[in-house]
């Protein structure tokens, strides 16, 4: 469990870097829907508050670009809990940023 932590704390600090970098581009968006979707699916308490965290940013700013990852289709929503779905549109950014 701990290498999974490792793992999605190094993701989100990927995403911090790249708020940082860019601004809220399309590969921070799909890193970041990636993150909290693994965070939400590892059943984490309080996935916004730990990504925000990693990510250097208010909680109300990361619920505020998970809303935009979910409006402009990285995300899909899972009425009344966290997490989502990524979609193909995120798998793909994420393939070009990270390939």
């Amino acid at each position: 469990m701990e290498e999974v932590t490792a793992k999605v704390e190094e993701a989100g600090s990927s995403a911090g870097l790249l708020l940082a970098n860019e601004g809220v581009s399309e590969p921070y968006l799909a890193m970041l829907a990636a993150t909290y979707k693994t965070m939400a699916d590892l059943g984490a308490p309080a996935p916004v508050r730990w990504l925000a965290r990693l990510i250097g940013r208010r909680s109300e700013t990361v619920k505020d670009h998970l809303k935009r990852a979910r409006r402009e289709g990285y995300l899909t929503t899972v009425a009344g809990k966290a997490g989502g779905d990524l979609t193909e549109k995120a798998t793909q950014a994420l393939a070009a940023f990270t390939g």
